[in-house]
C-alpha cells in the first residue's frame, strides 16, 4: 500500500485507522444482496474518507452473483408467463443458449437492461417478433395502455365524472390522481361547449 493513503489528506496525520460497514443493495426483479465497505478515519481531526481498499472488490463480487440470481428470476417469470427461452431468443435474435450462459456466468450490463426491460413489459416480445412493425407497435401500446388503466381504475376505484354546475358552459370534474402511490382526490372546473357529459369516467391524472 502507498504510504502516502495511511495520511490523512485534511490534516497530515498518519494516526489513521480503518472502519468497516455493512451496506445493503436491492436490484431491480433480483435479490438484496449486502457487501463491505470500508472508510479510513483520522483519529486526530476525525475526518473519514473513502480509502477503497476493500469495499471496490467487495461490491463488485457480490454485485455480480446478486444479477445472476436476477436473470435466473426474470427468466423463471417469463418461463411462467408463456415465454420459454427459445422464443425469447428468437424474438431478441439472440444466439442460441445466451441465456442459459447468461442465467450460468452472467449477462453483459447491456444484456442485463434488456431482460429488465422485457421482465416489465413482456409484450416487447411480440413486437420484437414481428420486426418491430411499427402499426402492430402502436396498436400493441394502446392495448397495454387500456389494460393499466383498467388494472388501476380497479386498484383504487379511480374515476371521473361531470358534476351538477350552475353555469351551462362549466363543468365541475371530480379528477382522481395517483400520488406516491395513494389516490388523492380534487374538484376541477372545466368549460365545456358540449351539449353532456358522460357520467361514465372520461379521464384519469396520474401523477
Amino acid at each position: 500500500m502507498d504510504d502516502n493513503e495511511l495520511i490523512c489528506p485534511f490534516c497530515g496525520s498518519r494516526e489513521t485507522k480503518i472502519e468497516k460497514e455493512t451496506e445493503e443493495r436491492k436490484l431491480p426483479f433480483g435479490p438484496t444482496f449486502s457487501y463491505e465497505t470500508t472508510m479510513r478515519t483520522c483519529a486526530q481531526c476525525q475526518e473519514s474518507w473513502d480509502s477503497g481498499e476493500v469495499g471496490d472488490e467487495s461490491y463488485e463480487t457480490a454485485l455480480a452473483e446478486a444479477e445472476i440470481q436476477s436473470i435466473e428470476e426474470i427468466i423463471e417469470y417469463l418461463n411462467q408467463h408463456g415465454n420459454s427461452m427459445a422464443y425469447i431468443e428468437r424474438a431478441l435474435e439472440l444466439p442460441q443458449r445466451t441465456l442459459v450462459r447468461w442465467k450460468s456466468k452472467g449477462g453483459t450490463k447491456s444484456g442485463i437492461a434488456l431482460m429488465r426491460m422485457i421482465r416489465n413489459f413482456p409484450w416487447l416480445l411480440d413486437i420484437a417478433k414481428n420486426n418491430y412493425d411499427k402499426n402492430i407497435a402502436v396498436d400493441e401500446l394502446i392495448k397495454q395502455g387500456d389494460l393499466a388503466y383498467k388494472e388501476q381504475r380497479e386498484k383504487f376505484n379511480m374515476n371521473v365524472w361531470r358534476t351538477n354546475s350552475e353555469s351551462k358552459n362549466v363543468a365541475k370534474v371530480k379528477v382522481v390522481s395517483i400520488k406516491g402511490g395513494e389516490p388523492h382526490t380534487s374538484i376541477v372546473e372545466t368549460s365545456t361547449q358540449s351539449q353532456h357529459l358522460s357520467a361514465e369516467p372520461i379521464a384519469v391524472a396520474c401523477n
